[in-house]
């Protein structure tokens, strides 16, 4: 995201839309994989309420994070 959109809500917002689509296809939960490095991006996805469930090796000597989110229909 760019700096200058940073703290606006569009990723908010985009995030929702995202996991308002999976959810009309019946998708309950979403695997979110990011960069160790990324922690803006690890704190935003723990702030829509993803939690942390472990690690994995996606690249070659990189360190990446797995989140999961409950697309729970409400």
């Amino acid at each position: 995201m760019r700096p200058t959109c940073q703290g606006t809500g569009i990723a908010q917002a985009l995030f929702a839309e995202l996991m308002r689509q999976f959810r009309a296809k019946g998708v309950e939960r979403v695997k979110i994989v990011t960069s160790e490095r990324q922690v803006r991006a690890q704190n935003f996805y723990a702030k829509m309420g993803a939690k942390r469930i472990g690690s994995t090796s996606i690249h070659k000597e990189q360190k990446d994070i797995v989140f999961l989110f409950e697309n729970k229909v409400t």
